[in-house]
């Protein structure tokens, strides 16, 4: 994903997509960052945001970076579920707690969001709860290519219209050095669902990340 450049123009978030309906229940591997200064920081942001037209806030309990799907909860019954946590546990013990630095928000294409880096610690998440999926599900359960990109965000907006990027920007310029870093010690199954403009989920379990980083101990 890439900032919108002058004279751009986001677009519609909600438009139809296909297998999604009001009753649809989505598996997904998140990140749920929960520290205060990011509170504060989006709090910030959203003042700033909340005299854009278009735009529908994210509130903060529903903050996420998104790390790997699964598939639609219909097609997941409960005990490949818990397979695919335990699968999950194993895979990613080894890894620590992800450290991220979230820039000041940014106008994309269809969301106004902080970049989330680096890109590695989220990569390598990504990849082994995609071993973990896999090795549980097969191929078919595991979402995307392993190759690719992860570009980490956090969505602070999510535009239900046309909104010019230069006014998204004008908007945050007062919270431009509102970026902040973040330490998140466990990645979350959740099933998704959309209640309107708002992306909602039920908490299905936490795998702790609890490795040593190198060059740490």
């Amino acid at each position: 994903m890439r900032p919108l450049g002058s004279g751009e123009s986001l677009v519609d978030h909600w438009y139809d997509r296909p297998g999604w309906t009001a009753a649809t229940r989505y598996l997904t591997w998140h990140l749920l960052p929960e520290a205060a200064a990011l509170r504060r920081s989006v709090e910030e942001h959203h003042r700033v945001l909340a005299h854009v037209e278009n735009l529908d806030l994210v509130p903060v309990p529903w903050l996420h970076v998104t790390v790997q799907g699964v598939g639609f909860a219909d097609r997941v019954g409960v005990e490949a579920r818990q397979a695919v946590v335990a699968a999950a546990r194993r895979h990613v013990r080894q890894l620590p707690p992800v450290e991220l630095s979230l820039a000041p928000a940014a106008p994309y294409r269809e969301s106004v969001g902080m970049r989330a880096g680096p890109d590695a610690p989220v990569r390598a998440l990504r990849d082994a709860l995609r071993a973990a999926v896999r090795e549980t599900l097969g191929d078919r359960g595991v979402e995307g290519d392993d190759d690719d990109q992860v570009r980490p965000h956090l969505s602070l907006a999510y535009a239900c219209g046309a909104v010019p990027a230069d006014r998204v920007r004008a908007a945050v310029a007062p919270v431009m050095d509102r970026g902040v870093d973040v330490r998140i010690d466990r990645v979350s199954l959740i099933e998704l669902r959309k209640e309107g403009h708002l992306y909602c989920w039920q908490r299905l379990a936490d795998v702790e990340l609890a490795g040593v980083r190198p060059g740490s101990a």
